[in-house]
């Protein structure tokens, strides 16, 4: 247990990363839903152009066996028990795409600029992976103290000395803190230096998992993502820190997002895909097997979906994988762009009174990390993006420990929420008094009237 005696810079994000991007969080999470949205535009219209093509295809296709797969569908199906994924297949996952030693920096917003044609500057740089991404020459260069650093611990790394390896990190998350990130620090952007401090996150993440020590994987797995949240091994990495603590619907989130963020940024090895969505089923396995309850998950579509095509989805999933017939939930309601992350943020607030103080932190960095996800899933109103920038700079003071508690958004939302519940109560006193005083109104008239007629 010699790392927790390093709890400071286990915990807490070094100060000096916090002014350089944190200071920029509001302005960066606004480049984010526009990025965001330009590549989800784009990802549409080659959906549409898909669906097209397929459609086409299929109306060449003979009549006859059209109706047969109808019959097919409609026919009634029996429940089966849920398929079992061994632990090792889990485990193999893990190995080909957690434990990858990458040795890159992979950038923001590099790789939505090239599949669009357009070519990015530095200070617009998203994920590459390092393994299938092209070289860029234009990105920028990291200081040299800084990859001295970065490249002894991934020495160490390699010949399994874990413990090492992190104290090596986290000397090098300290170089960043004292601003020695890119070898031109007057002229980087909060995007690129935000981007290498993620790269050594997610090195912590793995150290620590290689450890066994999910627990202090948690926190640097949060930060990755608030620091890159358009790199799918982030996401992966997180659900990996969640299985091993035993968040399972947590894991499973995670999985989802993660296979999404591969295909919303130009994934295209299929077998890739095919890894992360089993890995995503076998954490939903584990959730409905062992979980009491979980939270309700969505897959994000890139279109609007009618309600007809609604039922022809659920029936294709359903013939496909009946063992989850009974789980399946489908409703094209949409969500509030902050729903769940706001009763996080509000749960921390508690949590600092019982003075709780490592519990609030990573509650805090999960609901960051939740926020910088967000533009990425869904198209969000100008009045939800204003209350994304509101909560994640609330967020990051709370972590820094700047201001009250009492003046965060979410206790202000909390405190309206109250009024609302109070003055609905109101109304139903209102309510029932005025029923009760109509009823006693309508029983003295019929002792008069009966008066009356006896007299």
């Amino acid at each position: 247990m010699s790392t927790s005696a390093n709890s400071p810079s286990i915990l807490e994000i070094p100060q000096e990363i916090k002014k350089s991007c944190g200071d920029k969080q509001v302005e960066t999470t606004v480049d984010r839903i526009k990025i965001a949205k330009s590549i989800k535009e784009k990802q549409s219209n080659d959906l549409e152009k898909l669906a097209f093509k397929r459609k086409a295809e299929g109306e060449e296709k003979p009549a006859g066996r059209k109706e047969a797969k109808i019959m097919e569908l409609d026919s009634p199906l029996i429940t089966l028990p849920l398929p079992h994924i061994p632990l090792k297949s889990i485990m193999d996952v893990e190995v080909k795409l957690v434990y990858v030693d990458e040795e890159d920096v992979s950038y923001e917003f590099v790789e939505s600029f090239t599949s669009t044609g357009i070519q990015p500057t530095c200070q617009e740089a998203e994920i590459v992976d390092p393994l299938h991404g092209p070289n860029f020459n234009f990105l920028p260069q990291i200081d040299k103290w800084l990859q001295v650093a970065l490249k002894d611990a991934s020495l160490c790394y390699r010949q399994k000395k874990y413990a090492v390896a992190a104290g090596q990190f986290r000397t090098a998350l300290e170089l960043c803190s004292k601003g020695a990130v890119l070898g031109k620090p007057f002229e980087a952007s909060a995007e690129d230096i935000a981007s290498v401090a993620s790269f050594i996150e997610t090195k912590l993440v793995i150290c620590y998992l290689r450890m066994r020590k999910p627990d202090l994987a948690l926190n640097h797995a949060h930060r990755s993502i608030v620091l890159n949240p358009a790199y799918f091994r982030n996401h992966l990495r997180q659900a990996t820190v969640f299985r091993c603590l035993e968040r399972y619907s947590e894991a499973a989130r995670s999985a989802m997002i993660a296979d999404y963020m591969f295909w919303l940024f130009g994934g295209s090895e299929q077998c890739i895909s095919k890894l992360i969505k089993l890995y995503w089923q076998a954490m939903i396995e584990e959730a409905i097997t062992r979980a009491e309850s979980f939270s309700v998950m969505y897959t994000p579509f890139a279109t609007k979906i009618r309600a007809d095509k609604v039922e022809k989805v659920k029936e294709v999933f359903t013939k496909t994988h009946p063992a989850y017939v009974e789980y399946i939930y489908t409703d094209q309601g949409s969500f509030p762009a902050c729903s769940g992350v706001m009763e996080k943020l509000q749960y921390a607030s508690l949590l600092s009174r019982l003075q709780r103080v490592k519990e609030q932190s990573q509650v805090i960095n999960q609901a960051m990390a939740e926020l910088a996800t967000i533009p990425y899933l869904r198209d969000i109103s100008p009045q939800e993006a204003e209350l994304l920038q509101s909560l994640m700079a609330d967020a990051m003071d709370t972590l820094e420990g700047r201001r009250n508690d009492k003046e965060r958004v979410w206790n202000a939302i909390q405190k309206v929420g109250r009024v609302e519940d109070f003055l609905y109560q109101l109304e139903d006193n209102f309510l029932k008094t005025k029923k009760l005083r109509n009823a006693r109104r309508q029983k003295t008239k019929m002792k008069r009237l009966q008066t009356v007629q006896q007299s």
